[in-house]
């Protein structure tokens, strides 16, 4: 039984401890299948085999020994399973615009705010400290320079040199 081809979507054939699933390509994509087997390795072992194009059989071997009862039920939970895949194939493919763009979302979100250094790089260039008034100067230079230069000014006015007008305890 286990040589005949299938005549519908899927054949299930159970043998000595093991059951196997005929299940046609164009219902059941690559992906959804692997997707159904995954869930499957924790409770049974997976061997999946393509006997011609347009097919790909997969056999579940109990881990434990089971009768054919449990082994037509768990044929049947895998037919389940490939529903469900086949399914989240479909949203996902019809939502992808929506998954990516959430995804970047979170990604852009998981990030943080950007830090100084990635400001200063970014924002902060030279042409943007462009200053025609003047205003932008620092005080040290603007009035710091000045303030000692008046001061030394003042006493050289009063026949003073910048270093004779006060003693060391600061008194003239």
């Amino acid at each position: 039984m286990a040589d005949q081809q299938p005549d519908t979507a899927e054949q299930v054939v159970v043998d000595s401890g093991r059951v196997t699933v005929m299940l046609d390509r164009a219902l059941y994509p690559l992906d959804v299948i692997y997707g159904a087997s995954y869930v499957f390795v924790d409770r049974c072992y997976v061997l999946l085999d393509a006997p011609d194009a347009e097919h790909v059989q997969v056999e579940l071997r109990a881990r434990d020994a089971l009768d054919e009862e449990a082994l037509r039920n768990l044929a049947g939970e895998f037919g389940n399973e490939l529903l469900n895949q086949a399914w989240r194939s479909q949203v996902t493919q019809n939502n992808r615009s929506v998954i990516e763009a959430v995804t970047a979302k979170a990604m852009a979100g998981a990030l943080g705010p950007p830090d100084l250094d990635d400001a200063a790089v970014e924002e902060f260039e030279a042409d943007a400290f462009d200053d025609p008034l003047g205003i932008a100067v620092p005080w040290e230079e603007k009035y710091g320079k000045q303030a000692q230069g008046a001061a030394e000014q003042a006493a050289e006015e009063q026949g003073q040199g910048p270093e004779q007008g006060s003693d060391e305890d600061g008194k003239s």
